[in-house]
C-alpha cells in the first residue's frame, strides 16, 4: 500500500462528486428554507387570527358603549319622568288642598 495515498484519493473523491455535494447542500437548504417558511407561515395565520379577534373584541366593545349609552339614556328620561310626575303629584295635592278648602269655605256659608 505504499503507493496509495489517502489525502490525493479523497481529494479526488471530493472533486468527482462535488456537483453531488452541492447539491445536496443545496436539496438541504431547500428544505431548511421550507421548513423556516411553514413555521412563519403558521405565526402569520396565529396574527392574523390575533388581528380578528381584537377586531372583533374591538366591535364588542363598541357595541357594549352604543348599549351602555342608550341605557344611560333611558335612566336619564326615566328619571325626568320621575320628576315630571313627582312635580304633577305636588300640583295634584295643592289642588285638591284648595278644593277641600273651597269646599269647606261653602259648607261653611251654607250652614
Amino acid at each position: 500500500m505504499e503507493g496509495f495515498d489517502f489525502n490525493e484519493h479523497v481529494n479526488e473523491h471530493v472533486q468527482e462528486n462535488a456537483g453531488l455535494y452541492g447539491a445536496a447542500a443545496a436539496l438541504s437548504h431547500l428544505g431548511n428554507q421550507q421548513s423556516q417558511n411553514r413555521e412563519l407561515q403558521k405565526q402569520r395565520r396565529a396574527l392574523e387570527q390575533q388581528v380578528e379577534a381584537a377586531k372583533n373584541k374591538a366591535k364588542t366593545e363598541q357595541d357594549r358603549l352604543k348599549l351602555e349609552q342608550k341605557r344611560f339614556e333611558l335612566e336619564k328620561r326615566e328619571l325626568e319622568l320621575q320628576k315630571q310626575k313627582l312635580s304633577e303629584i305636588k300640583e295634584l295635592r295643592k289642588l285638591m288642598a284648595k278644593i277641600t278648602g273651597e269646599l269647606d269655605e261653602l259648607e261653611a256659608n251654607h250652614l
